[in-house]
């Protein structure tokens, strides 16, 4: 299977078709930054696409699953605002994103 991480998460392949996707971002809570919504995008199509993968489970390292967008990381108040092909391109992550999982099953925590 060729699916590889990002930046901001790994992918392990593991026994029985299952893609462990971890966030490895803990000092960050494992926020969502654009770059890492990106290349999560991008793995996810290569799992749709590998007729090994069965499932695809997310986990997060540290605290926190994951806290949301990356709403402070990186943020310059001076800097140019996005224009118009790199906006759409974050917007049509999110969109993604959210229809994705909108039709996932989601199981049960486990309790420790």
């Amino acid at each position: 299977m060729g699916m590889t991480g990002g930046r901001g998460f790994e992918v392990e392949m593991r026994a029985s078709g299952i893609a462990l996707v971890t966030f490895n971002q803990p000092d960050r809570l494992n926020t969502l930054s654009q770059s890492l919504k990106r290349d999560l995008v991008e793995t996810i199509h290569q799992a749709q696409l590998d007729g090994a993968v069965r499932v695809v489970v997310f986990t997060g390292s540290g605290r926190a699953f994951c806290a949301g967008d990356d709403v402070g990381g990186g943020f310059d108040a001076h800097a140019e605002p996005l224009q118009a092909p790199a906006l759409e391109r974050s917007q049509n992550a999110d969109r993604y994103l959210r229809r994705v999982a909108g039709d996932l099953p989601v199981g049960e925590p486990r309790r420790a």
